[in-house]
């Protein structure tokens, strides 16, 4: 794009050029998943952008650990390195959609500054309430549920000492077994639930514990939900919204964090936004799809 273009007052023509860097990045994703080349004129010569990027992709130390962190489909490691580079292109894809996540980020920053055994009716009303209806459009919690900002702060107080231990922990972190935690994660949304419902009681838990405790909605429920129910035995499947799927669920947001551990980090250090989050995002914007398939397979 030149100059003149760019110096434009024409608000299609500013447009423009973040549309034609999305067209080009998309160009080349699909030139990489399915081996087709993308030519482009750089310095007056022809130029493949797949292989240009294959190139530099492979200057990158790819390392397995247990587990692997990215998968070898078929032993083949420029595979590997597809699943790496269109990962990664989703989650900023996502951020980009989403933009500026303040309205996140405050209530969360207020929430860690309060001491849970000492918290307030008062407390849910002024952080929990406004983030409830900002991020969850939960108007039916929080206007037809009679007393639910006591109920839930006395809630919060019982399980103070325990939520306090849990918001110090990172999910993704290997020394975290969650067979050790099964019992008190569905204790603690079957207590939140009781009181404010499925979606705004997981919600709430994530509020309290950002980086331990993901979020869900109806959506993304009914997105993990059809998807694990069609890989087990009928007498195995689980039920919409109950406790035990709720803890199925942390359990696969704990292994997309490890298996994707490295576009992850980088794209949560880019944008200064939250492991949790940052899934939290790419499940919304990827709900409308087949949700852990389009994360295993970077579609």
């Amino acid at each position: 794009m030149n100059k003149e273009s760019m110096a434009s007052k024409d608000p299609d023509i500013i447009g423009s050029y973040a549309a034609l860097r999305r067209v080009a990045k998309r160009a080349l994703q699909i030139g990489l998943e399915t081996g087709t080349p993308v030519y482009v004129l750089i310095d007056g010569k022809i130029v493949d952008l797949t292989k240009r990027y294959q190139r530099k992709i492979e200057k990158r130390e790819v390392i397995g650990r247990g587990g692997a962190p990215y998968t070898y489909l078929g032993g083949q490691r420029q595979m590997c390195m597809r699943i790496d580079y269109l990962f990664e292109e989703n989650l900023r894809n996502c951020i980009d959609f989403y933009g500026d996540d303040t309205d996140y980020s405050g209530p969360v920053e207020q929430m860690r500054n309060i001491t849970l055994r000492n918290i307030r009716c008062t407390d849910v009303e002024r952080i929990v309430r406004p983030f409830l209806l900002k991020w969850g459009k939960m108007q039916r919690v929080v206007c037809q549920v009679d007393q639910w900002e006591h109920r839930i702060a006395d809630s919060i107080v019982s399980k103070a000492n325990l939520l306090e231990q849990l918001r110090e922990r990172k999910l993704e972190d290997h020394e975290i077994d969650l067979a050790e935690y099964k019992v008190d994660i569905e204790e603690l949304y079957a207590s939140f639930k009781e009181v404010v419902r499925q979606t705004a009681a997981a919600k709430i838990l994530h509020l309290i514990c950002p980086d331990f405790m993901p979020m869900w909605d109806t959506l993304i429920e009914q997105g993990f939900r059809a998807e694990y129910n069609a890989r087990v035995e009928r007498d195995k499947h689980v039920k919409s919204f109950s406790d035990v799927e709720y803890f199925l669920y942390v359990q696969e947001v704990q292994r997309v964090l490890r298996t994707y551990s490295e576009p992850i980090e980088r794209v949560s250090a880019r944008y200064n936004r939250s492991k949790l989050r940052l899934l939290d995002q790419c499940f919304i914007w990827a709900v409308r799809r087949p949700l852990f398939s389009f994360l295993n397979a970077g579609l």
